[in-house]
């Protein structure tokens, strides 16, 4: 009598990635910035700012917007591709960046459909991270490479037609793949450089890990000048830390009058207005 076959194994599942934290709150620049949008005496006594900063240049390179309403093309589908250069750095640092809206409490659903995408626990090239805003948490997942500045100048960026050849000639498989064949790579071909936007980032100490005090100067909506935008963020590996010391700096910034009781979307705001 023959055997029976043996049943068939299901393929092991895989893993789910294990995000850090990056949680980011947005500051009142006219409560905390000096005419020359440098942090007060009172705030920079507060945090504990350390006397020097770093200078940041950074743009992205996504399709030109087709409305002022609609998202560029890269960023509709989740996607940015983003170069940044620091003070006495020669390096360049490209990065491409996947984000998934996180719906409240359900970090898990945006793991997992993640993972259907190929951005799990084996997923060694990409960076996990949740970013938590004041109300709204985003899944990120970054990769970045670095290479040797062309130009000398400090903080000197590519020029948009040496983007539009690096981000391609470095273009992850994950984002190759995205949507229809070659749809990416047109995009970067004939891409739109939004930038560049000047930074400025002091580290800060209170009570808890190391924070960071990011000042941007993003173009104004209007066109003419600049709007500062002031972040002050930290990271934690495990969410109970992340959020003990979130609640203690929302607190106290709260009490000040520093806090901005809404979401910041940097990043938008850089892709709508260049």
């Amino acid at each position: 009598m023959p055997k029976p076959s043996p049943a068939p194994t299901e393929s092991p599942q895989v893993a789910a990635a294990v995000p850090n934290y990056e949680v980011k709150l947005f500051l009142d620049p006219v409560k905390v910035l000096d005419v020359e949008f440098k942090p007060t005496k009172k705030i920079d006594r507060a945090l504990d700012l350390k006397n020097s900063n770093r200078k940041i240049a950074m743009q992205f390179l996504d399709a030109a917007r087709s409305a002022p309403d609609k998202p560029s093309l890269l960023q509709g589908a989740g996607w940015n591709v983003r170069v940044r250069r620091f003070e006495d750095s020669d390096k360049l640092e490209l990065t491409y960046k996947r984000r998934y809206d996180i719906e409240p409490g359900k970090l898990a659903h945006a793991l997992a459909t993640a993972s259907a995408d190929g951005f799990h626990a084996n997923e060694s090239d990409y960076a996990a991270q949740v970013e938590w805003g004041f109300t709204k948490e985003t899944l990120s997942f970054t990769r970045k490479k670095e290479f040797k500045a062309k130009h000398t100048a400090e903080l000197a960026l590519p020029s948009e037609a040496e983007l539009q050849l690096l981000a391609i000639q470095e273009i992850p498989g994950k984002l190759d793949r995205a949507q229809a064949p070659g749809w990416a790579r047109g995009i970067l071909t004939t891409g739109h450089v939004y930038g560049p936007v000047l930074g400025k980032r002091w580290a800060g100490d209170w009570q808890g890990p190391e924070l960071s005090f990011e000042v941007w100067l993003v173009r104004a909506e209007a066109g003419a000048g600049y709007e500062p935008v002031v972040e002050l963020s930290f990271k934690a590996n495990a969410l109970a830390d992340a959020n003990g010391f979130r609640e203690k700096l929302l607190s106290f910034t709260r009490d000040e009058g520093w806090l901005l009781e809404r979401d910041v979307l940097k990043t938008a705001m850089i892709l709508q207005r260049y």
